[in-house]
């Protein structure tokens, strides 16, 4: 910011349940500048958790509906991809609920799933880990 010329309108990074980055959400929203969401469903990881399938159940939606609406209660842009016109159709019918206060407590506390490990403008990389007995 200090060496910028003109304050940029967007910044995308990775931000999902698990992973919201809250210094650089709580920076850009203090400057204006709007948060899109990369990742917003984190790479599918976090549609298992158990918190996520329980309020998912109980706001009667998908995980990734669930997902999607806590973003943007959060006041983060999203645009997700979606693999079937049937994901797609689920992804853009969000406005039927609202997450409760304590419930996006809830998944504003859940334990960190981290970086998915990817850039998105880098080739993806396999990394396997081998356990070593010993």
């Amino acid at each position: 910011m200090e060496h910028a010329e003109v304050v940029p309108a967007v910044d995308q990074l990775e931000f999902h349940p698990g992973h919201t980055q809250e210094v650089t959400l709580r920076f850009c929203q203090e400057k204006g500048i709007q948060v899109q969401a990369w990742s917003p469903l984190g790479r599918s990881r976090v549609l298992t958790d158990p918190l996520i399938v329980s309020l998912a159940e109980k706001y009667g939606v998908s995980p990734a509906q669930l997902c999607l609406k806590y973003d943007l209660q959060r006041g983060v842009m999203v645009i997700p991809k979606a693999s079937s016109p049937e994901r797609m159709r689920q992804n853009l019918n969000l406005g039927d609920f609202t997450i409760s206060q304590i419930d996006m407590y809830r998944i504003d506390t859940m334990p960190d799933y981290g970086w998915s490990g990817e850039h998105p403008e880098r080739e993806r990389v396999d990394i396997h880990l081998e356990r070593h007995e010993g």
